[in-house]
């Protein structure tokens, strides 16, 4: 289901700069022609997101008629002629009465067959209560979800009555029948801008084989909006050919906002109709989304310098226009691709060049500096005059691309152009200065010092969870931020910080979960005590990382505000923020990432699961958290899989940060040891 359609553009990403990464530590990245299609931003339409299940919330009310109860209804479209199941998700999940009526009014028991789980959201755990019934009854079901005054204390049933909120969940997942596919319409999501979903519906046949997308004549489609003040907005999705959807009457929706604040958005697209047999369903799929106020724009216009700290460089002036008040310490993320003539006037390509920058003031103009080592051009038998194509310039904290431009021709002045050539560079071949820079003096002069393994943890964790095998790592040192919800750059800042608190002169990293991309990350756009350490031996290795992200982000976001607990949404933790973040990964970090994978039991997913409501959200197999198909990170080093370990604690298989044998692969194998 993904079309990567190439997009033309140079981004920059805005953030905080921190003191311990600052400009001196910045790598210069860059690589070959050949890697130009390893950094095109993704477009929306390749991250489609697919789910079989629909993700119902609601606020328990006072009856009307008996003033003794809170109730609320969920009407379950069953289209599954195999098995159907619903989750019900609440803080109050022990203290609701639940009643299940069939298609017919018949009331179905179902108070022995309830199995008591928990959904996890980072440190945390939702009660759950999870139902299945093999060969449904096709049709409308109907849930009763009830809290009765005389089952409680009087107080506490009034303060549940009070809730402004929505308070229970229900997810509902149908093993066969339709499944609904999103992508959002754009990730240039600055204020101002629209922003908004593409859906449509596929019924699949009695053996589960995907059939025909379903006509719009029989569906409605709506998208629910969150705001990140909470207030909720619903919108009409159409297919009449109006705003985004491109095409009338095809059965695919869209429906999109205007972005009017700052922050996190959630979309959720609602799809319900009738299927090919006639059966109604319906069918839902979450998206986050980061809106920002765009802080610039490219002029079109680039010139060169020679750079003051390395005669055989170019620093790549690219100009900007500065949008609103200037924040000089604002971190971004750019690319470019270099293009050169050769001795017969001809393009060529010579390279691309990249990394973390920031707006700088160059005789008055705004600009955003990329460095060229010209050894790039000599190896392409490329000189002036020299131009730029896809440049893009985002923000590493939102992940939004700011602007970006097809084309920009790169001012070379006669006496630069004289000094570069009279260097007479030939090199042989592609060293690690032309991919990186140079390493800094004072990060070299460190080389022997203290050296540790860093362990770090991931999304929202209570704590470190490598430190239950703390008698197997060497010159352990556990980095914990209790509780959080951050970014992978603002994360890489607090490791780093971490690492310069502890002494340390050198470091290898084990991540779980987040923090082996956030260790990547390090890797990739940083002059670290990593780059001390020997490279033959792992730099980076991790457990359970979803390097594409994970489908449950955004049901797992919403869940958190059901219940009122949780961490927050992360988008980077999304698939499309997993995919944008993929895209400034060079191949030379990839391949010193080596990383393992878990899941449950191989086989019939409700036979075996890490978390079964988990289970109605995720693709299988999975731990409990990550996708095993979004656990992997191109051009890294696969360990491998487990079986019946899971992805925290709490859940039906032993955790995975608890494997002895591995964490003891893991302490030999690091760089640091």
């Amino acid at each position: 289901m993904k079309s990567f359609i190439f997009v033309a553009f140079f981004v920059l990403l805005g953030s905080v700069s921190s003191s311990n990464l600052g400009k001196e530590l910045r790598k210069q990245l860059a690589g070959p022609p050949s890697e130009f299609g390893e950094h095109d931003l993704p477009v929306p339409s390749s991250q489609v997101q697919k789910e079989n299940s629909a993700f119902f919330q609601s606020r328990l009310k006072v009856s009307k008629n008996k003033r003794d109860s809170l109730y609320s209804d969920f009407q379950l479209n069953v289209d599954s002629v195999s098995n159907f199941t619903f989750a019900v998700v609440s803080k109050h999940v022990e203290l609701l009465q639940l009643s299940l009526l069939d298609p017919s009014g018949k009331k179905v028991d179902i108070s022995q067959i309830g199995i008591k789980d928990e959904f996890p959201i980072g440190e945390f755990r939702v009660p759950t209560l999870v139902y299945q019934f093999e060969n449904p009854t096709i049709g409308s079901w109907e849930l009763k979800v009830s809290i009765q005054k005389a089952s409680v204390e009087s107080s506490l049933f009034d303060s549940i009555a009070a809730e402004s909120d929505p308070n229970v969940a229900v997810i509902l997942y149908n093993v066969q029948g339709v499944e609904i596919f999103t992508h959002l319409s754009s990730y240039y999501t600055h204020i101002g801008n629209e922003i908004g979903l593409i859906a449509t519906t596929i019924d699949k046949d009695l053996n589960g084989r995907s059939g025909n997308r379903l006509g719009s004549n029989s569906l409605t489609a709506v998208m629910d909006v969150t705001l990140p003040d909470g207030k909720n907005l619903q919108v009409m999705m159409n297919d009449e050919g109006r705003g985004l959807d491109r095409t009338a009457g095809d059965g695919i929706f869209a429906g999109s906002v205007s972005a009017s604040e700052n922050g996190s958005y959630k979309l959720k697209a609602e799809i319900r109709g009738a299927n090919t047999q006639g059966n109604e369903f319906v069918r839902t799929s979450q998206h986050l989304v980061n809106v920002v106020q765009q802080s610039l724009q490219l002029n079109g216009k680039a010139f060169s310098q020679v750079d003051s700290n390395d005669k055989q460089r170019m620093q790549v002036q690219l100009g900007v226009t500065l949008l609103g008040e200037p924040k000089t310490e604002k971190l971004y993320r750019a690319y470019a691709e270099v293009y050169g003539t050769d001795s017969n006037g001809n393009q060529v390509p010579v390279c691309w060049i990249g990394g973390m920058t920031s707006v700088e003031s160059v005789n008055g103009v705004s600009v955003v500096p990329l460095s060229l080592d010209m050894n790039w051009a000599a190896m392409a038998k490329a000189q002036a005059p020299f131009v730029l194509k896809n440049v893009y310039v985002s923000d590493p904290i939102s992940q939004v691309p700011e602007d970006s431009s097809t084309y920009i021709s790169l001012e070379v002045s006669e006496v630069l152009h004289s000094h570069f050539v009279s260097l007479s560079l030939s090199p042989s071949s592609i060293t690690k200065e032309m991919r990186q820079g140079k390493l800094p003096m004072k990060l070299k002069a460190r080389v022997g010092g203290k050296t540790g393994l860093i362990l770090v943890h991931g999304y929202c964790s209570g704590g470190n969870p490598w430190t239950s095998t703390s008698d197997i790592w060497t010159n352990a040192h556990y980095f914990l931020n209790a509780k959080a919800s951050i970014t992978n750059e603002e994360f890489a800042q607090k490791v780093v910080s971490y690492a310069e608190s502890e002494g340390l002169d050198a470091y290898a990293i084990v991540g779980h979960s987040q923090g082996g991309s956030v260790a990547a990350h390090i890797l990739n756009y940083y002059f670290t005590g990593m780059d001390n350490l020997d490279s033959s031996k792992r730099l980076v290795q991790s457990v359970g990382t979803p390097y594409g992200g994970s489908g449950a982000a955004g049901t797992a976001a919403s869940i958190g505000n059901v219940v009122g607990i949780g961490c927050g949404s992360n988008f980077d933790l999304s698939h499309d923020g997993a995919a944008l973040w993929q895209s400034g990964i060079t191949s030379s970090a990839r391949s010193a990432v080596h990383y393992y994978t878990t899941t449950y039991k191989s086989g019939s997913w409700f036979g075996d699961w890490c978390s079964l409501p988990m289970n109605l959200i995720l693709q299988w197999p999975n731990d409990g958290t990550t996708e095993l198909d979004y656990a992997h990170l191109k051009g890294a080093v696969f360990e491998g899989n487990t079986e019946k370990q899971c992805h925290v604690t709490d859940m039906r298989y032993p955790v995975q940060t608890a494997d002895r044998n591995r964490n003891a692969i893991l302490n030999a194998k690091a760089a640091s040891n």
